[in-house]
């Protein structure tokens, strides 16, 4: 597959995204209550901040986990490091399930 070079997006796109997430109103997620356990991930280098506050403000009891030398896309930017918080969110989910 074709790397993706996150720092080549759009200056229009990033604009767009980041006054969509502003326009939101304040409750937006007031109507959303997930029944299973949050996982936040965002790039410790991501230009749009704005969407890991809102969601974690709303869900405070989220997991909220910052990928290091990552922007917006972790998966693909540093897959080593997602795949662990994946996978440690899921064994924490399990492990407190089982309980």
């Amino acid at each position: 597959p074709k790397f993706y070079d996150v720092w080549r997006a759009s200056k229009r796109a990033w604009r767009g995204t980041n006054k969509s997430v502003k326009a939101l109103g304040e409750n937006y997620f007031a109507e959303m209550k997930p029944g299973a356990p949050i996982l936040i991930i965002q790039g410790d280098q991501d230009v749009i901040r704005e969407t890991n506050a809102v969601l974690a403000a709303r869900y405070p009891a989220a997991a909220n986990v910052w990928i290091r030398n990552a922007s917006h896309f972790p998966w693909l930017e540093e897959p080593d490091a997602f795949r662990k918080t994946l996978l440690e969110f899921y064994r924490s989910v399990t492990t407190n399930a089982v309980r």
